[in-house]
């Protein structure tokens, strides 16, 4: 599980596509999942060791803690759909893509984050 996480994470961010430039304050796709995965990292870390929740229950947790990093990759996942080609064409919109986008790094978002507590609590 430890090497096919990062690779899923990965897969994830390559799927959703390149980052959209926006402009010189528009963050970087990359820099927005990153910011995502350090906050839920230190969730676990901070909570791994205090609380007798499971790891699902904390990384559940740690999407309200880190809401705001999450609202910046949302808002990024809707900008980088509306580069799709289907978009484009009417297939499909912008919003659809977003979704699927976000479920799936919800999805890999969560698994990381209860990695991490397992790693946090297997040092204690």
């Amino acid at each position: 599980m430890k090497q096919l996480l990062p690779l899923a994470i990965v897969a994830t961010l390559l799927a959703a596509g390149p980052a959209r430039a926006a402009g010189p304050t528009a963050p970087a796709a990359d820099d927005v999942a990153a910011a995502v995965l350090a906050c839920h990292a230190q969730y676990a870390g901070k909570y791994a060791k205090s609380t007798q929740a499971s790891a699902t229950e904390i990384a559940e947790g740690a999407f309200a803690g880190c809401r705001h990093e999450m609202d910046a990759y949302e808002a990024a996942a809707l900008e980088r759909a509306k580069t799709r080609t289907a978009v484009e064409v009417g297939i499909a919109g912008p919003e659809d893509f977003q979704r699927d986008d976000v479920d799936r790094f919800r999805d890999d978002v969560r698994s990381y984050t209860v990695d991490a507590v397992l790693k946090a609590r297997a040092l204690f």
